[in-house]
């Protein structure tokens, strides 16, 4: 009220401050997270030749097989090993295409020798042999990747699924899961934590894999077989 000696703000001085420093600190917050939003992009699953090593131990022989040159697939092929002694979480319901015994190694899941009865070198060469040449892949039918829940990527949930979600009884798909960081003296061979093998990917369990931040995720394998061969497999390691 004029006259009562008292200081009066009025819309033109500092509640006109307040709004403009209001409006000004929420564009800075929006620039900010459009800048960030490049750094928290889908993370994609990539096809990659997958070996799979069943042993009781981790001994020199398996470090030498995994880190074995193999021209041409060097950058598209990993191997998993399935720790015979104390196995994975599901190891008793995944279906090897040859019965599971120590030392017995598989390339896209066809047997190709075990390197106790034959030599480090052939199983190499064996190796070499079923490698598929990936460095002009055909577009996967499966998907998987990892997508952030939030802007700023807190947290993230892994999806997985196929083109079509058509069920075909000769299809098989396994889920995999692995310690993220390679064996010590190794860059591509890594343990095998968790499997699952499924006639359907929809029956794959992933929901403990939504809402964790990057750094819980482990890695993943996700491949289909049919007719006894490997038409599919994408890795992911975050």
């Amino acid at each position: 009220m004029a006259g009562d000696g008292q200081p009066h703000l009025e819309w033109g001085d500092g509640m006109k401050g307040k709004w403009f420093l209001a409006t000004f600190l929420s564009l800075v917050l929006i620039v900010f997270l459009a800048s960030c939003a490049p750094l928290f992009v889908r993370k994609l699953a990539t096809w990659t030749n997958v070996v799979e090593i069943v042993a009781n131990d981790m001994t020199d022989a398996m470090k030498q097989i995994a880190n074995a040159n193999y021209p041409n697939y060097n950058n598209r092929v990993i191997f998993l090993w399935y720790d015979f002694n104390n196995p994975p979480t599901g190891f008793d319901d995944y279906e090897f295409s040859v019965t599971p015994a120590d030392k017995n190694v598989y390339v896209n899941w066809e047997y190709v020798g075990n390197y106790e009865s034959q030599s480090v070198s052939s199983i190499i060469t064996a190796i070499t042999n079923k490698l598929v040449d990936l460095s002009n892949p055909p577009v996967p039918k499966l998907t998987m990747y990892l997508d952030p829940d939030d802007p700023i990527g807190l947290t993230w949930s892994l999806y997985i699924g196929e083109g079509t979600s058509t069920k075909v009884s000769f299809f098989n798909y396994a889920f995999i899961e692995l310690e993220k960081i390679p064996i010590s003296g190794t860059n591509r061979l890594y343990k095998v934590t968790k499997v699952q093998f499924k006639d359907d990917w929809n029956n794959i369990d992933i929901s403990a894999l939504k809402g964790k931040i990057l750094f819980e995720h482990k890695g993943y394998v996700f491949f289909k077989i049919k007719d006894d061969e490997v038409v599919d497999a994408l890795v992911l390691i975050p």
